[in-house]
């Protein structure tokens, strides 16, 4: 798409056609071939790794790369807005002269026009933008300082970065060219990568000398050492050998102890592959620990090279100041103080981990940063989670359980195939938006993987929500506590049947084998078949204590005894349990405790981001904060509510309205709407429809999303209400809506399933095939009905609740009903595929009985259409969304 719209422009605006295109063999160009044989371009490709074939290219990305740079180390601006210095450097160099064209720029050339010089301003100076159009308070100031970010291209303005992160674009500023604000402490919030430009390097990198060889690594001599057992040196083995673990090394000389940095980079993908041999003997007895000793120096040599430089840094070995220390203490001393003083003197934000948000009135009254909301901003380089202390500890967790788990070894590289790995971090928040905890998770990069060599089989299941709402159920119903367990690095427990090589942890090398990699035992976060191992190794923990895992469900497990009766929903590393003897229950999470590192949550109240709420009365599950978070996301938190998710007789059509600019948009808001259907059945046909849109959606679309958000904002409290069951008897409804959609004209079908008055299933889908008239349609809605039923059936069943009589289906189609009833089979039902019929064979057997009831009682006709406001209103009441009571809003309590 890029390709092409550049090949219109060139075409349009200077009346030439591009007749050859030289390129490398990356596989961004796969999708210009066809493009370029159609035009009749010639495509020339370069030889594999042989870019001086490509020499214009490769000198014109160094020009931009460099004067990029430039720009940014000169204003001492966070390499997070490498993209504008990038884009300004582009913006220069096509209006500087170059001796190439005589003295002329570029720009001059291509458009016969001089450049307008005087409006260039340094990059990275300071500015007064005009806000008064940006404002949305009359007492707001029109204007504050700013950083000159370059020109807005495409408009007559500026673009000016703000202390609260936003670029403002103005044609109306005022510059002060001799200040640089970020010289003098420039506040602003943090962006994606906060590493800052500046001639001291902002990654504490080993020792860089590469005229010196490494020091030699003396093993340490076990006192069980076996006679037989010999030192060997990594460098005498063949690649095919089998690679042995590393031992403890003694410590070295303190003066070695400088040149220790325990924080470095990981090398590129292409120079690992062929990495120095480590000029060292090793013994094959003892692993290494997982980060260096508490005593690691983390100053940097005096020597270091700028970062802006043409080559990356030369991964080379340090030695240890002291003794080794045993994997599971895991020491991290004043990471903060010392990455600190590896930076620039200036002190900021960033250093103290403090994030600034953005408030709807800028630069009123106070700028103070509320502490709850510095604390969530994420870090996104590792110098920055290094710089808080929340995220060190939460950093030294994770090290700590990967050490206690016996995760990996270190081994000697030997040609293996690594799989290199990432820090990724998260703040975890509770139901009132309050911080829980900050979390880090080393992941593994497991797209490296290959199929077949580094994983066999990946799938793993997860529980259905039907089955969550229909245990809840049972759990109102007989009163029982339903207590909540998160287990503590999951995938960690799982075995891995593969043997899988992965780099160090970026930021904790071992500093006397830096070259060594880690053979993992168990699963880590990442990898291809980490959830799958981990869910066999829960498995077979729970089937060996007496659980039986449910067939309808796989990820239900159940044991019945003479007097107790436990249940297990599993979905990844969140599980609940509940059963009807507390005590017993108490002794199971004790015992699961045993083997798995767990945290016993207490009652049930947030889970997969729903909030629940319990009383006498039942549970109501909602997602208000989803709510809330999803209409600040897409700016529509001040929008007005409207009645109804969809209005009344709205037919969308794939072909009306113009393309969005931007498709992924609506993409992300359909995806955060489909998970909302968890628990609001309200919005399943609106979200639904609007969803089949996805490849090519339009602003016509996006407007009905919009209104779809602003229904939720009227009715961000409403949830959905679990009442105690009062009759153990399945009961659908089940409703089509006969040739709607107007581009291919199938049917909307859709069905809502009762257990006792209590709604726990639900489905609005647009039907496969296009039905010949409105009775085909219903009995296709009936037959997808009744198969939830039967697996609603089995799935009691399973776990001893039988049900003896039969269950019901409402359908408000007569038509349709006798068609179920009677084998017959006529002119205008002779087509209908065999399995549509799986509802005659439920009628006939007993298990299924259908009824008839007028379409203003068929509470299924909102999943398969749009209503008015009154009919709307009553068929949700009957669904069960209703508002959270007041009295539960904040808090989550049982009353026993």
């Amino acid at each position: 798409m890029a390709f092409k719209l550049f090949q219109q422009m060139v075409e349009n605006q200077f009346q030439t056609k591009i007749k050859a295109i030289q390129c490398d063999n990356g596989t961004e160009y796969k999708p210009i071939i066809p493009l370029a044989e159609n035009s009749g371009i010639i495509m020339r490709f370069t030889c594999p790794y042989t870019s001086p074939q490509n020499g214009r290219a490769e000198r014109k990305h160094r020009h931009i790369v460099e004067m990029g740079l430039t720009l940014l180390a000169q204003a001492k601006i966070p390499l997070t807005y490498w993209t504008e210095a990038f884009q300004m450097a582009v913006y220069l160099i096509n209006r500087l002269p170059t001796p190439i064209l005589h003295g002329n720029s570029p720009t001059a050339c291509l458009y016969n026009k001089e450049p307008d010089y005087l409006s260039l301003k340094p990059f990275g100076c300071l500015c007064y933008p005009c806000l008064k159009p940006y404002n949305s308070h009359k007492l707001e100031f029109h204007s504050q300082k700013c950083v000159y970010l370059g020109p807005a291209l495409g408009q007559k303005g500026s673009r000016c970065l703000s202390s609260t992160g936003r670029i403002y674009i103005s044609r109306h500023v005022v510059f002060d060219t001799s200040i640089f604000p970020f010289h003098m402490g420039f506040l602003h919030k943090k962006g994606p990568a906060e590493e800052v430009c500046d001639p001291i390097p902002f990654l504490i990198s080993n020792s860089h000398s590469t005229h010196s060889p490494s020091p030699s690594i003396t093993p340490s001599q076990p006192n069980n050492l076996h006679p037989s057992d010999q030192s060997i040196s990594s460098h005498s083995h063949s690649p095919n050998s089998q690679a042995q673990p590393i031992p403890h090394t003694p410590s070295q000389s303190p003066s070695q102890s400088n040149s220790l940095q325990p924080f470095t980079t990981l090398s590129s993908s292409r120079d690992r592959t062929t990495p120095p041999h480590p000029q060292s003997v090793i013994s094959r007895d003892q692993p290494l620990p997982l980060i260096p000793s508490e005593t690691s120096s983390l100053s940097p040599s005096p020597n270091l090279p700028s970062p802006i430089s043409d080559s990356p840094p030369p991964h080379v070995s340090s030695t240890s100041s002291s003794s080794s220390t045993p994997p599971s203490s895991l020491p991290l001393s004043s990471p903060t103080k010392s990455i600190s003083s590896n930076l620039h003197p200036m002190i900021t934000r960033a250093k103290s981990g403090i994030s600034k948000p953005k408030y709807p009135f800028v630069g009123l009254l106070t700028t103070e940063t509320p502490h709850h909301i510095s604390l969530a901003a994420e870090p996104r380089s590792i110098p920055e989670a290094l710089a808080s202390p929340h995220w060190v500890n939460a950093m030294r967790h994770e090290l700590q359980a990967l050490s206690h788990n016996k995760t990996w070894v270190l081994v000697p590289y030997r040609g293996q195939k690594l799989v290199d790995c990432r820090w990724v971090f998260k703040t975890k928040f509770k139901p009132d938006g309050s911080i829980l905890k900050h979390k880090a998770r080393l992941v593994a990069k497991g797209f490296q993987q290959s199929a077949g060599v580094d994983y066999g089989e990946t799938f793993s299941p997860v529980v259905k929500p039907t089955t969550i709402r229909l245990i809840l159920s049972l759990a109102v119903t007989f009163r029982w506590e339903i207590r909540q367990l998160d287990v503590n690095n999951a995938f960690l427990n799982g075995y891995l049947k593969e043997e899988v090589f992965m780099s160090q942890p970026p930021g904790f090398q071992d500093p006397r084998h830096p070259n060594a990699v880690c053979r993992l035992n168990k699963a880590i976060y990442g990898l291809k078949q980490a959830p799958r191992a981990w869910f066999e190794r829960l498995r077979n923990t729970l089937v060996s204590w007496g659980f039986q895992n449910a067939c309808s469900d796989i990820s239900l497990f159940f044991l019945r005894t003479k007097n107790n009766l436990v249940f297990i929903l599993i979905y990844v590393d969140d599980i609940l349990v509940t059963g009807n003897n507390y005590s017993f229950v108490r002794k199971f999470i004790a015992r699961l405790n045993s083997v798995f590192s767990l945290k016993d949550l207490g009652p049930l109240y947030y889970f997969l981001g729903l909030e629940i709420y319990r009383d006498n009365h039942g549970l109501y599950i909602n997602q208000t904060k989803y709510i809330l978070d999803l209409l600040k996301k897409f700016n529509m938190s001040d929008s007005a509510p409207v009645p109804t998710p969809m209005v009344t007789g709205r037919h969308f059509s794939a072909t009306e309205g113009k393309l969005m600019s931007d498709p992924s948009l609506y993409r992300r808001a359909i995806g955060s709407l489909q998970y909302l259907t968890t628990s609001r059945p309200d919005i399943a046909y609106s979200v639904n429809k609007l969803s089949q849109f996805l490849a090519k959606p339009t602003e016509v679309h996006f407007q009905g999303v919009k209104r779809i958000l602003r229904y939720l904002k009227g009715t961000y409290l409403y949830g959905l209400h679990v009442k105690p069951i009062k009759t153990f008897q399945l009961m659908g409804f089940t409703d089509a809506d006969w040739a709607t959609d107007i581009d291919d004209r199938k049917s909307m079908g859709g069905y809502c399933v009762y257990l006792g008055g209590t709604l726990v299933s639900w489905c609005s889908k647009k039907q496969k095939v296009v039905s010949r008239s409105s009775s085909e349609s219903e009995y296709r809605s009936l037959s997808d009905g009744a198969a939830e039923i039967k697996w609603l059936s089995s799935l009691m069943a399973e776990i001893g609740l039988f049900i003896r009589q039969p269950s019901l289906i409402w359908c408000d189609n007569l038509s349709a009903q006798a068609l179920a009833s009677n084998p017959v089979h006529h002119a205008r039902s002779k087509h209908i595929e065999i399995d549509v019929h799986f509802i005659r064979d439920q009628v006939m057997n007993g298990a299924i009985q259908i009824r008839y009831l007028p379409s203003s009682n068929q509470v299924a006709d909102c999943l398969t259409k749009a209503l008015s406001h009154s009919q709307f209103s009553y068929f949700r009441h009957k669904l069960g969304v209703y508002p959270t009571p007041s009295r539960l809003r904040g808090n989550v309590r049982i009353e026993k």
